[in-house]
């Protein structure tokens, strides 16, 4: 966990309003490297005796995107997934247990040629497979 007062530098850094929700958001996207979904970070927060609403920690995540504070990861077409790292790197993702591992990646060096693209935004690589801890179990 970072210290709230990080936490508040980061987000004044962005020109984000530091309010004690958006502290609260931020620091658990820090701590939860899971890659989770809007209902997950919801259901964590409630657990925890925050009380925020849905449409707070949805409203909040989509500033963050917009801010460059978060990314969102969309694997599949379900519910779209938000990582805390911002830059662009790659992700590895179990098809047993589900994990989503970052992996970092040189896009750079790719050397990756759309002459279609006008820009590109954010680049994404998705491996999928088998985890190391799922395999030792079989």
């Amino acid at each position: 966990m970072q210290n709230y007062a990080q936490l508040t530098e980061e987000l004044k850094a962005r020109s984000i309003k530091p309010s004690l929700q958006r502290l609260l958001l931020l620091n658990y996207m820090h701590t939860c490297h899971t890659h989770p979904t809007v209902e997950q970070i919801y259901a964590d927060l409630a657990a925890q005796g925050h009380a925020l609403s849905k449409a707070t920690v949805y409203n909040t995540l989509t500033l963050f995107v917009q801010k460059g504070l978060l990314r969102v990861v969309n694997l599949d077409r379900s519910e779209a997934r938000y990582d805390v790292l911002a830059c662009d790197h790659g992700h590895f993702v179990c098809e047993c247990c589900g994990a989503i591992y970052d992996e970092p990646i040189d896009f750079d060096k790719l050397n990756l040629i759309f002459p279609e693209a006008g820009s590109v935004n954010q680049r994404d690589l998705f491996y999928r497979g088998v985890c190391k801890r799922c395999l030792s179990k079989e």
